[in-house]
């Protein structure tokens, strides 16, 4: 059985391209939060995760509800 492989995308704008939040770094540590940015949007909060699929359906509803 093939395991099914999940990505993190923005509930904000639907992009796959977020990065994890960094409070403070230092030599030996680097704080960061369960909270993630997204960079095409700049929304900062709680990411989701999902499959592949999942997230196309996401997108063709969010623009359905655009136009």
């Amino acid at each position: 059985m093939k395991e099914e492989k999940f990505f993190r995308f923005c509930p904000n704008c639907g992009s796959m391209n977020v990065k994890p939040l960094y409070f403070g770094l230092s030599q030996d540590f680097a704080a960061h939060s369960p909270e993630m940015k997204c960079i095409d949007c700049g929304f900062n909060g709680f990411i989701v995760e999902s499959t592949a699929e999942q997230i196309a359906a996401f997108r063709k509803e969010m623009k359905r509800k655009v136009h």
